[in-house]
This record gives structure tokens, sequence and C-alpha cells, in this order.
């Protein structure tokens, strides 16, 4: 997540720093652009609609295949390590009442009957508690395939995300508009500053009519992808990148699971 802050020094002034502010993108229709779709430039932005929802439709349907094989594989992994935590569970109790029922048998004949009972029952507690060292560690492994398995789920998410946002900006650049006057709201009272995007951005800018092209300034930054912008300005930066809001979505999903794991584990213990 990209955040910075420049200071300048300044005589007989005071200067307030703003902390970057993150924000949602929101939706940005073409038709609020211009009334006059006559334009060459608008006609392209029309045109680019009447294959967005085919677009959109098969990257929801990738997107919901994709997490369904997530699904079935977390489910088919769950299911096959509570079949072999039974099969080690059974297994040992018939070795349990195998070898207890030995040792009874011959401790009675050899040394009597009330004293092989009473080896037979300390060998029983010992071998229970082997077989608790066998489950613990049965169910341990468990969780582990588990938690691996809800995290891969919460990346897919992620990516699928990132790809229906990609397509979002393939096919409705003013997106970026919407995304570029929210930071100059958020950069509330700052009265001189540059807008800077991606070369990619910074082209379809450049090419918009005269009647609806921003008239602040707007510079190249080429380590930005397409759709990320951010305000400079002589009280600091303001961040307006996609990614990094995804990022955050990530870790705050990523932080509630390892959290309700851990309280999951303290009401097992």
């Amino acid at each position: 997540m990209k955040s910075f802050t420049k200071k300048h020094i300044l005589k007989s002034a005071s200067v307030k720093m703003h902390t970057p502010k993150f924000l949602d993108p929101v939706s940005y229709h073409s038709s609020e652009l211009s009334q006059d779709i006559s334009h060459p430039h608008l006609k392209i932005m029309v045109s680019n609609k009447q294959r967005e929802a085919q677009i959109f439709k098969e990257a929801e349907i990738k997107g919901q295949t994709l997490i369904q094989e997530a699904q079935k594989k977390a489910a088919e992994i769950i299911k096959a390590a509570e079949a072999e935590r039974e099969i080690i569970r059974k297994r040992l109790e018939q070795e349990l009442e195998q070898e207890l029922r030995a040792k009874i048998t011959a401790e009675a004949k050899t040394k009597g009957y009330e004293e092989g009972m009473e080896k037979a029952k300390k060998t029983a507690l010992e071998m229970q508690k082997q077989a608790k060292k066998y489950l613990d560690f049965a169910q341990s492994a468990f969780f582990r395939e588990l938690k691996r398995t809800e995290k891969e789920l919460i990346d897919l998410s992620i990516k699928i995300s990132e790809k229906i946002i990609g397509v979002s900006l393939d096919l409705d650049p003013g997106i970026l508009l919407s995304i570029i006057q929210k930071l100059i709201i958020a950069a509330d009272k700052v009265e001189k500053f540059k807008i800077y995007v991606s070369p990619e951005d910074y082209k379809w800018l450049q090419e918009l009519p005269e009647e609806i092209k921003p008239n602040y300034p707007i510079g190249i930054d080429s380590g930005l992808e397409k759709g990320n912008t951010y305000l400079e300005s002589k009280e600091g930066f303001f961040i307006g990148q996609i990614n990094s809001q995804l990022d955050t979505i990530r870790e705050a999903l990523l932080k509630e699971l390892e959290d309700g794991q851990l309280a999951a584990a303290g009401s097992n213990s």
C-alpha cells in the first residue's frame, strides 16, 4: 500500500499534513460526460458498453466456477481428514483391546490374576496416552489443512475482484474521472495541486473532448497501474489506488479468519 508525505519549509505559515484517504471506486457512466453522443470519442465508449454485459457475464461465470472448484476441493480435504482420524481411532481401540486381553491372560497365568490385572491397567493407561497423542496429531493436521484451504479461497476471491475491476476500467475509462474527483474532494481546502496518472490513462485524458477535459494539472507517473492515481500538493499526497484497497480487504479477511481459528482452538482446549 503506497503512502507517503512531502514536507516543505514555509515562512510565516503553518502547514497541516493530511493523512492519505483511501477511496472506494464509484461507478461512472459515460452518459454523464456529455449529452452529445455524436462525438467520436463518446461513440467509442457507447460502443464498448455493448460488449460490457457479455464480458461481465463471462467473468462472473468464470469466477463462480473457480470458487466452486475451490470449495469442492476444501470439502474433499475435510472429508478425507475426518475419515483418516476415524480410522486411526478405531485401529487404536482394536489394538488396545487385543493387547489388553493378551496382557491379562499372560499375567494371570504366570503371576496370578490380581497382579496381572494391575499391570494390564497400567499398560492400558499408557496406550490410552499414546492414542491421545495420535488423535491430537491428526486433529492438528486437519486444522492446518483447513486454514490453508480457507486462505486460498480468500486469495482467489481477491484475484477475481481484480479481474472484474480491470474489465470495468477497459470498458469505461471514465471511472478514473470519478476517482480523481473523489481525491479532489478529499483534499479539502488544498489550493494548488497536481494529479498523477499512468501513461495509458494520461493518453486517454488528453484525447477527451475539450468541453469535458479536466482543467487541473495532470502529470505522468510510469510506476502507476491503469486506474490508479494520486494527488500531490504542498500539504502532502492523497492516494487513490484500487489495488491498495483490495489489499486492505484481503488483510482484514485473513485477520478475521485467524481470530476465528484462535477462538475455536481455545474452546476446544
